[in-house]
């Protein structure tokens, strides 16, 4: 008997492990400007994550202290000095960068308390998200949507 019920409870753990592995939709985008493919490669809840190819004879320059989510200052791949401000970005001819994009003021620290875990937390983004990225002082934007 006792193993009738773990066997029922195992399958049943199984399949409802199995149905919410999948709690952030992915989602892709693809923006040609300016000869620089723009691709969004995965979206959730906190983050854009985005691929940048640089199809054109010269040196590109992203500038991300100006380059925005939502009209909001962009934290870039989630580094412990969130005040300093992110270097610019140089992507020579025909080269390719990944990049997490958050917004700024959605990361907060969270101090650990009896049994929640601490460390850098996220808040969501409000989609659609408006991305506009200033690649050699030209702005780029590209509305992008969550799970559509």
């Amino acid at each position: 008997m006792n193993k009738l019920i773990f066997s029922c409870f195992f399958i049943t753990s199984l399949l409802s492990g199995c149905s919410m592995s999948n709690l952030h939709p992915k989602s892709q985008y693809t923006q040609h400007l300016k000869n620089v493919t723009i691709n969004v490669t995965k979206v959730d809840r906190g983050a854009i994550y985005i691929t940048l190819l640089n199809n054109t004879p010269k040196p590109l320059e992203i500038n991300w202290a100006k380059s925005t989510i939502n009209n909001k200052n962009i934290a870039k791949d989630i580094v412990n000095e969130l005040e300093l401000p992110i270097k610019n970005t140089v992507i020579n001819p025909g080269d390719t960068i990944n990049a997490t994009l958050y917004i700024k003021e959605n990361i907060f620290y969270r101090d650990p308390v009896l049994y929640q875990p601490g460390g850098y937390q996220i808040k969501d983004i409000s989609y659609p998200a408006t991305l506009n990225l200033l690649i050699d002082n030209v702005n780029n934007t590209k509305t992008i949507y969550f799970n559509n």
